[in-house]
């Protein structure tokens, strides 16, 4: 009784301190904002007064009626005044809900009494209280004023401290009315179900009701349940929640809950400075290690693996400690939703690719080779079955971090026969609506990474792209990562690489454009054979501009120039920028096989003359000792290159001749390549008998034909007549070819 007597003053009064609140906020909607002139401050102050005012006459009330329920009349406490709010206790019923009586307040009688004298109390109660109130604020207010009278910022302060007060104030009196009435909502969200009979609230209900009327105990209100009990009804502890799970009621698919944990606790994984803390702080606290903190523990490992920092234990010690660890992640697949999942997927990859760069550099540190020996395709398998059965649940950035991850891995894993991959791709499509800039273009680079084909998910991904107003969202990278992979993949879009083209090409400058960043944007145009002349010519001016090309590494400059001659732009002052950088680097050890081909090859088709490049890079070639680093094409591409731009450089094709009679066979090279080679070698009138025979045997040699097309034939007899190398057997292969092809 005495629960339910507090309950309903607490909601009654907290309910107009509410009103109040709401009130003075509208109040101060109106407040003057322009406080420059004189008459606007003393508006405010005057503003300011008021509110003080209301409030202290609001409080005063407040007092006055609760100590008017906490009289004594004839020495019982508790007893109703006749003439309490107009109303009386009549004989033989219930209880008013308005005129509920109330314990008597000891602190506030005693201080009562001291306050008035013993006088009377319904006059002490209801006018003294407040007549002291009242004179003391406005005294108190004057006595403020004068003393910051002399100086305009302390008046400004005063009105400055007084609104915070008055902020503070009301956000504690707000804050305190939410709380109330959030653990109204939760004892009562239940019963508004029910009919009145059953225990509900009655229609005029204000928070609360008479506990003797209906002969129920409020602290265990039964709750009604409108379902058979055959369908699980609702649980004995239910207010307002109910949990399908635990009732067998429902049974659509539900996330995993990863806060079920009893014992949850959040680890400090950010102030660890190693790998090894990060692993010893999981293995401290591996009984109460919940699924979200097991998966945010994985970026942190991520974060410091690559730091060299010593390790206590020996390499055997941390195998094992980092076993358990991945043991404990395995097993807490099944209480991971599609987040954790994810993040386990990508930190896992990272580590990988941070374990393949860390041995091309050979600065493995113990804790690569620590995670490479103890990573099994096991471990990667049973976390791809986990996101294929969790896969209908991901978002639209789980989606495109599990699919960039497995791309990091070069690993597309098949579940039961289908491809892991082909799923996130269908799930997907479903969700284009909801994808990001980043997260687009991280789905078709994967995509395009892994060679995987799939036109619908493309053609979806770029409608998406195309729609949009602008792509001011996306960023260089983004815009980069996008059409390098149409490109790589094959996809044919122009209306794609016309959006992006367009998006560069009417920025003002492209400094926030990384070389990588370009050199891909022109390598993914030329590759799609897709012309753009402005944005080709945007480019090239802000290349030309700039004061050096030191941001620019070996394989930009050779894309960037390779993209130029294959898209046929010729743009002389970005060839002569991009030559003279490279002709006044010290060495080019830092360019491979690839670059070295790829740049003369550029500029011998868009025919840029820069004689101080080709024998740069010819003296580079010949000083090498061996050229097992070039594959045919490279081959074929630089003697071309030095033949079309006729540079002479004997060391060059004797050494590229050399290496290449030294093969076993040169079933590696394609007939346009051998075609190449020799019409190089003719057109460059270098004699080199071993070459010509070997290429001439291989020839006549070959069974099939077909992938000779006509231009190659005529160039290979064409060398050959020009050298004056005689091959009997070589002429009648063509000649019986030729005449087969005519029939």
């Amino acid at each position: 009784m005495n629960a339910m007597k507090k309950y309903s003053y607490e909601y009654e009064e907290n309910a107009k301190v509410a009103m109040r609140s709401r009130s003075r906020n509208r109040s101060r909607r109106y407040e003057p904002r322009h406080c420059d002139s004189r008459r606007s401050r003393t508006r405010s102050r005057s503003c300011s007064r008021s509110r003080d005012l209301r409030r202290d006459r609001d409080r005063d009330r407040r007092d006055s009626r609760e100590l008017s329920h906490n009289f004594h009349i004839d020495g019982q406490p508790g007893s109703l005044p006749p003439d309490m709010r107009g109303r009386f206790n009549p004989p033989g019923s219930g209880l008013y809900f308005d005129n509920f009586p109330r314990e008597p307040n000891q602190r506030q009688l005693k201080s009562n009494h001291k306050d008035h004298g013993g006088g009377s109390r319904e006059r002490s109660s209801r006018s003294g209280g407040q007549m002291k109130r009242r004179s003391r604020s406005p005294s108190r207010s004057r006595s403020y004023k004068q003393m910051h009278r002399g100086s305009r910022r302390s008046k400004t302060r005063s009105r400055s401290r007084s609104r915070s007060r008055d902020r503070r104030r009301d956000h504690d009196m707000n804050r305190s009315y939410r709380g109330d009435r959030r653990e109204r909502s939760r004892n009562c969200r239940g019963d508004r179900r029910g009919p009145p009979g059953y225990g509900g609230p009655p229609p005029d209900f204000r928070g609360g009701f008479d506990p003797h009327v209906s002969g129920l105990d409020f602290d265990n209100f039964p709750r009604q349940s409108n379902r058979p009990s055959v369908y699980g009804g609702a649980p004995s502890d239910f207010r307002g929640r109910f949990d399908p799970h635990s009732s067998g009621l429902y049974n659509f698919p539900e996330q995993p809950n990863r806060l079920n944990h009893k014992n949850y606790i959040r680890l400090p994984f950010d102030r660890c400075s190693n790998v090894e803390d990060v692993l010893q702080l999981a293995m401290n606290h591996m009984d109460n290690l919940s699924a979200d903190q097991t998966a945010a523990m994985w970026p942190f490992i991520v974060r410091l693996i690559s730091k060299d920092q010593r390790c206590k234990q020996n390499r055997s010690q941390l195998e094992q400690i980092i076993r358990s660890v991945l043991q404990h992640t395995t097993n807490s697949f099944i209480r991971c939703n599609s987040k954790d999942l994810s993040t386990i997927t990508l930190s896992s990859a990272k580590i990988v690719r941070s374990i393949r760069e860390a041995n091309q550099r050979r600065r493995a540190n113990i804790y690569h080779q620590a995670f490479d020996s103890v990573f099994q395709e096991s471990t990667f398998h049973e976390l791809a079955k986990a996101t294929n059965a969790n896969v209908r649940y991901f978002d639209a950035r789980c989606l495109s971090n599990t699919a960039y991850a497995y791309a990091l891995w070069g690993y597309d894993p098949t579940i039961d026969g289908q491809s892991l991959l082909a799923a996130i791709a269908e799930k997907s499509i479903e969700c284009i609506h909801l994808f990001k800039p980043q997260e687009l273009s991280n789905v078709v680079w994967a995509y395009a990474t892994l060679n995987i084909h799939h036109p619908a998910l493309f053609k979806k991904l770029g409608d998406a792209i195309v729609a949009m107003d602008d792509l001011k969202s996306f960023n260089p990278q983004n815009l980069a990562n996008t059409v390098w992979a149409y490109a790589t993949a094959n996809a044919k879009h122009p209306a794609l690489f016309k959006k992006v083209g367009d998006e560069i090409a009417k920025l003002d400058y492209l400094k926030s454009f990384k070389p990588q960043a370009i050199s891909n944007i022109f390598w993914a145009y030329a590759t799609a054979n897709v012309q753009h002349p402005a944005l080709f010519k945007k480019v090239s001016d802000e290349i030309v501009v700039m004061h050096d090309l030191k941001l620019f590494n070996p394989q930009n400059l050779a894309n960037t120039v390779w993209a130029y001659a294959s898209a046929n732009v010729h743009q002389s002052d970005l060839f002569n920028k991009v030559g003279d950088e490279i002709v006044a680097m010290d060495d080019l050890t830092s360019f491979n096989p690839q670059n070295l081909s790829n740049i003369v090859w550029a500029y011998a088709t868009a025919n840029m003359h820069h004689p101080a490049l080709f024998m740069k890079i010819g003296d580079v070639i010949a000083a090498m000792d061996d050229l097992a680093s070039f594959i045919p094409q490279n081959f074929a591409n630089t003697v071309w290159a030095y033949a079309t731009a006729k540079i002479q450089h004997p060391a060059l094709f004797k050494k590229v001749g050399d290496e290449i009679v030294a093969m076993d066979n040169l079933t590696s090279f394609t007939p346009q390549e051998l075609a190449n080679t020799i019409w190089a070698y003719a057109t460059a009138d270098v004699q080199h008998p071993g070459l010509f025979k070997k290429v001439a045997d291989e020839i006549a040699a070959m069974d099939d034909w077909e992938p000779f097309d006509p231009q190659a034939i005529a160039n290979v007899v064409w060398a050959y007549a020009t050298a004056n190398v005689h091959h009997p057997d070589l002429f009648k292969k063509v000649g019986d070819e030729i005449a087969a092809m005519s029939c």
